[in-house]
């Protein structure tokens, strides 16, 4: 079983692509995003629970992209949480 960081974006691929790959159209729209919640204790070891943020329903899903290094701060600026409040804040 691999660990994965909770609560980090998941890309889902789109169910038409994964019933059917060579139904792809060109510029259309492949994957989906959503928030990985773990892994399913009703399915294989490699079937994650992914909450799908438009939808607001979790679903257990196999063909996904993990990124793992999304961050919601810049590292450098941990220390000046307060500068970056003022920043986001402004009038």
């Amino acid at each position: 079983m691999d660990y994965r960081i909770f609560g980090c974006p998941v890309y889902v691929l789109n169910k038409d692509l994964q019933d059917n790959p060579s139904s792809a159209k060109k510029w259309a729209k492949r994957a989906w995003q959503g928030i990985y919640l773990g892994h399913s204790k009703q399915h294989t070891h490699n079937v994650a629970l992914i909450y799908n943020i438009k939808t607001s329903h979790v679903t257990p899903q196999f063909h996904l992209v993990f990124n793992e290094e999304f961050t919601t701060i810049t590292p450098g600026n941990v220390n000046n949480q307060d500068g970056q409040l003022d920043k986001l804040f402004q009038k």
